[in-house]
């Protein structure tokens, strides 16, 4: 297995075997430059130390705790609910401060654009990300990012593999936060009710 690497400078490069860490959830991840990977609790973080009013420490603890989650006993949530506070206090301060993440995930790249010599990526189409339940991305300049060149040869024989989904690592930066009333194209249905961080691309990459 050939793991393809496409960054937007136009740059290919191949090596060996690879696969990409499996995000854990809980503890912050670190990349090897010492940005964060956008974990779905990062993502939380990243959108209440944002706003006004984050949400409740309760509604921290039910997300973050199994046993408060399942608990009926209501000195043991209390005893859980004062182990949580300091650790949200201080994800909190440190996600206020932090502007540059690492975001990973899966998905399929467009058609191949014989006249252009590039992949489209579908950023400029569809720019949201349907993250968690209750949190999304979008893609502020997703339309900067449409399109990444690769020799036609090349891209034949990826093709030729029987697979269009693939694995992206963005280096993203936070621009804002907001509700879900704004448009995410085909998508929108899935923005409905959730809290969005904007961020803009400043690198992209594609794994095969």
């Amino acid at each position: 297995m050939f793991r393809v690497v496409v960054a937007m400078s136009i740059l290919l490069v191949l090596t060996g075997c690879f696969t990409l860490p499996i995000l854990q959830f809980g503890e912050p991840s670190v990349y090897s430059n010492g940005i964060r990977i956008l974990t779905p609790d990062e993502v939380m973080y990243a959108y209440e130390s944002r706003v006004d009013k984050p949400m409740a420490y309760t509604s921290f603890a039910y997300y973050l705790s199994k046993e408060y989650r399942r608990s009926r006993n209501e000195f043991r949530r209390h005893d859980i609910l004062g182990q949580i506070i300091p650790v949200v206090d201080a994800r909190l301060d440190e996600a206020a401060s932090r502007k540059e993440y690492v975001l990973r995930f899966e998905r399929d790249i467009g058609e191949y654009h014989f006249r252009t010599g590039a992949f489209h990526t579908g950023f400029a189409r569809v720019g949201y990300l349907h993250y968690t339940a209750n949190y999304g991305i979008y893609f502020v300049n997703g339309k900067e990012w449409d399109m990444f060149s690769m020799p036609e040869d090349r891209a034949r024989d990826i093709i030729r593999r029987g697979t269009r989904t693939v694995q992206w690592e963005a280096r993203v930066r936070v621009t804002s936060v907001g509700r879900d009333k704004l448009s995410y194209g085909p998508l929108s249905f899935l923005a409905n009710n959730r809290k969005v961080v904007n961020v803009a691309i400043k690198d992209l990459k594609v794994y095969w």
